[in-house]
């Protein structure tokens, strides 16, 4: 099953005025065997010294353990639920963070992953099953017989669920679903900054949808989407989240 990816982001308002970068990343991979997406928020706060570093290496993590499993799909389920899939993408985040600490304190000897705290949302589909993997705040969305559905609920903690505390593995959360019997035509996935961004459910499922008409309609509108959407997005952030946003459409062909 063929997917279209369409992927912007802009920097938060609280951001742009202490001119700092965004603390999200995003990154996606199209194979010949299917797409992976991973999209993860850093904690934007002064004590994650390095989250946009957390952020971009847990991406990297992502796509590379679920590449792997392109080859192998027979093997996904039973390795997700045995938590190996999420302790590989774990372990190659902390060796990422533990080459990057070092380069910049050679004369530490524990890493601190803490400063490093992210959150992370992958994405993987292929001809047999779409999987999501999911840890700490931001959300998937999937829309089919024009109804959005969230994948994954947000976990309600006092404190949001991060790569950077220790074994968090054991905190992802994934589904798998079957595409034989599953037809989606879209899905969204997006840091919780476009999201606080709109007074209700309805309101922000609206905004998705005038967007994937802008992206379906002709190849002029979706140029114009492509010049047009960081502002909309800088606007929902000045006017209400204050927040960087990242958000990715999976769109069926």
């Amino acid at each position: 099953m063929n997917y279209s990816v369409f992927a912007s982001g802009v920097i938060g308002y609280k951001n742009r005025l202490k001119s700092k970068k965004s603390q999200d990343y995003m990154e996606y991979k199209v194979f010949d065997k299917g797409t992976i997406c991973a999209l993860a928020d850093g904690h934007s706060t002064e004590f994650f010294k390095y989250s946009y570093e957390g952020a971009k290496f847990a991406c990297k993590s992502m796509i590379s353990v679920l590449e792997k499993y392109l080859e192998k799909m027979q093997d996904l389920e039973n390795d997700l639920e045995k938590n190996i899939i999420q302790k590989i993408i774990y372990n190659e985040w902390k060796d990422m963070v533990e080459k990057h600490y070092y380069t910049l304190n050679p004369v530490v000897f524990k890493t601190e992953y803490i400063k490093y705290g992210t959150t992370l949302i992958g994405v993987l589909i292929s001809d047999e099953k779409i999987v999501y993997i999911k840890l700490g705040d931001g959300n998937i969305l999937v829309k089919k017989e024009n109804k959005y559905t969230k994948v994954i609920d947000t976990k309600k903690n006092r404190t949001v669920d991060s790569m950077g505390k220790e074994n968090a593995h054991e905190k992802m959360m994934y589904f798998v679903d079957n595409i034989g019997t599953n037809k989606i035509n879209n899905i969204v996935i997006f840091t919780d900054g476009y999201e606080n961004g709109f007074y209700s459910e309805k309101e922000m499922f609206e905004d998705l949808d005038k967007t994937i008409v802008k992206y379906n309609k002709n190849i002029f509108s979706r140029m114009n989407l492509y010049k047009n959407y960081k502002k909309h997005l800088n606007f929902i952030s000045d006017k209400r989240s204050k927040d960087d946003i990242s958000i990715i459409f999976l769109n069926k062909k």
